[in-house]
């Protein structure tokens, strides 16, 4: 699990910088994680007023709700079947996205 969990963040540490809007890194982002957790669905949204746009993801169909993780003040990601990792790695994980996000400029 911690390999597989390194290798996704290296992965996407390593490719991040080709990519400078929004979709581009969420359609990355998706890419590097569904490498490694084929079950997890992960997508992003913007917020307008208390609806929320979907811009880009990636998903298996489930019955599972998504968690809502907001990003920034107008950006949130959903993950759903992200059990393989454990609390402190979810941690990095939404923490990196929240660098990222708030790092494109394009926000």
């Amino acid at each position: 699990m911690y390999n597989k969990f390194h290798n996704m963040i290296e992965d996407i540490l390593k490719g991040i910088n080709d990519y400078k809007d929004i979709k581009s890194i969420g359609d990355f982002i998706c890419k590097c994680v569904g490498k490694y957790f084929k079950d997890v669905s992960i997508y992003f949204g913007k917020k307008h007023g208390k609806r929320v746009e979907y811009i880009t993801g990636s998903s298996s169909d489930t019955l599972n709700f998504p968690e809502k993780i907001e990003i920034t003040e107008d950006y949130y990601v959903f993950i759903e079947n992200f059990n393989e990792i454990n609390r402190e790695q979810k941690y990095v994980f939404i923490s990196l996205l929240k660098l990222i996000i708030k790092g494109t400029g394009s926000l």
